[in-house]
């Protein structure tokens, strides 16, 4: 199954580092086996060691699809002139 991944990496300086991308890990693989291959991706292309992790994430990539929202029948709204006429009946 596919999963959508995001990491950030803060370096002294004040220098961030982003991925993110698409893997499917093999089977059996957990998500700590992931982060660190994924921070070791990282620390590679930056070509430091020193970064701390801020943010990181791993989802499903597909998206889940959820059911038509439920609809009412539509009821007209009464006119000006109705509800006047309701609000007076009502006050006597």
């Amino acid at each position: 199954m596919p999963y959508h991944y995001v990491i950030t990496l803060m370096y002294p300086g004040g220098e961030f580092l982003s991925m993110s991308g698409i893997i499917t890990p093999p089977h059996g693989v957990d998500r700590m086996r992931v982060y660190m291959d994924l921070l070791a991706q990282a620390q590679q292309q930056s070509g430091r060691s020193d970064g701390v992790v801020v943010f990181w994430s791993l989802e499903p990539n597909a998206l889940q699809t959820l059911p038509a929202p439920m609809t009412t029948p539509a009821v007209p709204a009464a006119s000006a002139e109705e509800a006047s006429a309701a609000t007076t009946r009502g006050n006597r």
